[in-house]
């Protein structure tokens, strides 16, 4: 789920100008009205589900705050702080924080779960990923005077002098932790209320959850070392933590670097590898099957790309944040840079020609694994290459993507003030703005919003649906329910819609 912070409405508004365009044959279109923005004196939040299907917003008039979800308006409230507004992924549910005369509560599914409260942590609300549970941290009093209390599902924890803002669900859902002070400069994990050992200090937002939702680790300080705790048993001390533990994607192999002085390793599974002087931030990096790591350090004046503990080769420099394993966990690709010259490297060896630059993120895979894409500077202007071929040269690209079925490579595109949708080198025509691109599941179908003056269209495959719209909600992006039907969160005349797109022979969504 999205949250926007606005001070009337999230969305795209167009002026002037008009386009000439192809209209899509075959494509129905079914808006379904979600709340009209001009029934309200402002609009102070807006947020919606990931997939385009719900929308809730924050509307006030008359002096009065409500929350309109799906089109249907709650009872007034007289405050609802805005940046509250809070759901799971799919906006199943949806949570934020009023004003209860002097103190704060919380309202979760419409109803009022909390209250008495001095203050909200980071007024927000915090669902797990299957948006069963619930957890905020409150606070009785002010900081300095009062108690913690973070509240799971509205039952309210043990109180402490401080907690973490900021609760923790485990990937499954089932488990929550957070960060507790039981004592002055003490810190301990606390894990489905139960307490861990206590340091000195526990290192925010390092605590985290293996992927099978088993094991914990972080980082934490005891009399002036580092330590990495891994299920509560304490690593050697180090001077020094550059990078918190972190699983891998098996759930079984942990990893993190430390040292003492200048130097450092990578310690995994409680081995320490060889010293290094610095690690690239972002630089380590799991294969999808968790059987393999790479990561790129500096030894003097050299970078050298490690590969499950042997180097590879040396560099001027490594992009850390573009090491990337092939979905099938086959192959590695990153940038290497050699003087002032930049280079794919894939497998060891030169991928591509030289450029002055090579774009975040690097290299993209397709989703087979067999081919690469990347954008890199010619001149003054960026080209984006694909299986060894430069695109045309635009001033500026992003969103390099491949279809799921590997076989299509889209990107948006910025040229001569004009925004384009470039798919397989065919730029669409320019347009002031455009969405990002959404390909359908078996990659047949694509899907994007556009607009040229005070038009917004829907795009279906390259050509426009039909019908035009006021904007679209600022953020949002078309999803595609299955192989035939995308959804997009559109505004027409101050109305929110979302909007039903489904190409002709497509089964109607249930």
């Amino acid at each position: 789920m999205h949250v926007l912070k606005v001070a009337w409405l999230a969305l795209v508004l167009l002026a002037g100008g008009s386009l000439a365009r192809g209209t899509a044959a075959g494509v129905a279109l079914e808006d379904k009205p979600f709340g009209n923005a001009a029934e309200y004196e402002a609009i102070k939040a807006v947020t919606f589900s990931t997939d385009s299907r719900h929308l809730a917003f924050l509307g006030v008039k008359d002096d009065k705050q409500f929350i309109v979800r799906d089109g249907v308006s709650s009872a007034p409230y007289d405050w609802v702080v805005p940046g509250s507004l809070a759901g799971p992924m799919d906006l199943s549910r949806l949570a934020f924080i009023i004003q209860d005369g002097n103190d704060m509560a919380v309202v979760v599914d419409g109803k009022v779960v909390g209250h008495g409260y001095y203050a909200i942590g980071g007024d927000r609300i915090y669902f797990s990923p299957d948006g069963k549970h619930y957890a905020y941290t409150a606070h009785r009093g002010s900081s300095d005077q009062g108690d913690a209390i973070v509240v799971r599902d509205g039952v309210a924890g043990k109180p402490y002098p401080a907690a973490d803002i900021q609760p923790v669900f485990s990937p499954d859902g089932n488990h929550l932790m957070y960060i507790a002070s039981p004592a002055p400069k003490k810190m301990c994990l606390v894990v489905d209320e139960k307490e861990g050992p206590t340091y000195d200090a526990i290192a925010g937002g390092t605590p985290t959850f293996s992927p099978d939702s088993k094991r914990v680790a972080y980082a934490a300080a005891s009399g002036g070392k580092v330590l990495a705790v891994v299920d509560g048993k304490t690593s050697s001390p180090y001077e020094r933590m550059r990078m918190p533990p972190g699983f891998g994607p098996d759930s079984v192999r942990v990893a993190y670097i430390a040292g003492n002085g200048s130097q450092y390793s990578l310690v995994l599974d409680g081995v320490e590898g060889p010293k290094f002087e610095l690690f690239t931030e972002g630089s380590v990096m799991f294969s999808p099957d968790g059987k393999h790591l790479a990561y790129a350090a500096r030894r003097g004046k050299q970078w050298v790309m490690m590969l499950d503990g042997k180097e590879q080769r040396t560099f001027d420099a490594v992009a850390g944040e573009s090491i990337r394993f092939s979905p099938d966990s086959q192959h590695l690709a990153y940038v290497g840079i050699t003087g002032d010259k930049r280079y794919i490297i894939l497998d060891g060896k030169e991928a591509s020609a030289a450029y002055p630059n090579i774009l975040w993120p690097g290299p993209v895979f397709s989703p087979d694994s067999k081919r690469i894409a990347f954008a890199g500077t010619n001149e003054k202007q960026l080209v984006v290459v694909a299986d060894g071929k430069e695109s045309p040269a635009y001033d500026n690209v992003a969103e390099i993507a491949f279809s799921p079925d590997s076989k299509h490579l889209s990107y948006r595109a910025l040229g001569q003030g004009h925004a384009m949708i470039v798919i397989d080198g065919q730029a669409s025509p320019p347009f002031d703005n455009t969405t990002s691109l959404t390909y359908s599941p078996d990659g047949s179908h694509w899907a994007y919003c556009a607009s040229q003056g005070d038009k917004a269209m829907i795009m279906m495959d390259g050509s426009d649906a039909g019908r035009t719209y006021t904007g679209w909600v600022k953020g949002a992006r078309p999803v595609f329910a299955d192989a035939a039907t995308a959804d997009f969160l559109m505004v027409k005349d101050h109305q929110f819609v979302q909007v039903q797109a489904r190409v002709a022979g497509g089964p109607s969504r249930k």
